[in-house]
């Protein structure tokens, strides 16, 4: 069995994957964001802002392009969305929180082009619910249902609002992607996107324990 460094040498460009487990990205993506090659890191990209802002950092100082994202950033529908004038967002989709909530945290800050401040997390045995605030005092909530529902949300604008039902092959958009990445070194999802996600995903783990109750949203 190869060691990392072996495996990182022989390598043209380098995939970290604990999907489910983002605590290990951090150890797990260490080398490969020194090594000056090419890397993606799986969703969810990091625990927490603190661990997302050294390995971003990593990457910057030693010269290794790198990104992550769900695959979710790349549905047909949230990428021809009009984001501008948007007073706020709902959205909702399967599954508890941990493993799920990045496919919708992802579009939202797409969508809303802005760090949160604080969130509160709310939960029962099957669905919970997210708050986030931002600092001009909009809002967006995220909702997961255990038993399964598909991926959509609702958009408001002054105008009027309007409604987005994940229908496209975002997976394979996603790959494609992940291919020019390797390919050309085009990095779709911006670091400081990743870290307001990441933040918000931390700061909502967190708030888990205390239903209810606002959680700031760690900064640099």
């Amino acid at each position: 069995m190869m060691t990392q460094e072996e495996l990182i040498e022989k390598s043209d460009v380098l995939l970290v994957l604990a999907p489910r487990d983002p605590k290990k990205h951090e150890e797990l993506a260490n080398l490969a964001l020194r090594s000056g090659k090419r890397c993606y890191v799986d969703k969810t990209f990091a625990p927490d802002h603190f661990a997302a802002k050294r390995m971003l950092d990593l990457a910057e100082q030693s010269g290794t392009p790198c990104w992550s994202s769900s695959a979710l950033r790349f549905a047909e529908e949230y990428q021809a969305a009009d984001k501008t004038n948007i007073k706020g967002v709902n959205a909702w989709g399967p599954n508890g929180f941990e493993d799920y909530a990045i496919h919708q945290l992802e579009p939202i800050f797409m969508m809303m082009q802005a760090p949160a401040t604080e969130v509160m997390h709310l939960t029962n045995d099957e669905v919970y619910t997210g708050v986030l605030r931002f600092a001009d005092g909009r809002t967006a909530t995220l909702s997961g249902y255990a038993k399964g529902s598909p991926f959509m949300m609702n958009i408001a604008r002054s105008t009027e609002n309007s409604v987005l039902e994940i229908r496209s092959d975002y997976f394979r958009h996603f790959i494609e992607a992940l291919v020019e990445f390797f390919k050309n070194g085009t990095i779709p999802a911006p670091h400081s996107e990743t870290l307001s996600i990441i933040s918000a995903w931390g700061a909502l783990m967190e708030a888990e324990k205390t239903p209810g109750i606002w959680v700031k949203v760690p900064k640099d």
